[in-house]
């Protein structure tokens, strides 16, 4: 299991998380367990999730289904960046 961290910004906040709360069968397929946790700051949005196999994730995260489903949504994927949260700091 891996921890995954993505961000980007979008035209529209609101009308992401409209688009982004349809699209759970598209999470089960990149092998995410639930919950999926996300934030908005701005046009900024953030993405955390647990998934099963990161390679898998990754391969569906640079498909075309993703960017379809990334520009019905608003997404200005050139802002995408993801991060595999693999350290803990103990406090």
């Amino acid at each position: 299991m891996a921890r995954v961290l993505v961000v980007a910004q979008c035209q529209d906040a609101k009308k992401w998380e409209q688009g982004f709360v349809t699209h759970a069968e598209l999470f089960r397929s990149m092998g995410a367990t639930a919950p999926v946790n996300y934030g908005q700051e701005g046009n900024w949005v953030a993405v955390m999730l647990d998934v099963k196999d990161v390679d898998t994730y990754n391969r569906i995260l640079s498909s075309k289904a993703t960017a379809d489903a990334m520009a019905v949504d608003g997404v200005l994927r050139e802002t995408v960046k993801m991060f595999v949260l693999d350290k803990q700091l103990a406090v």
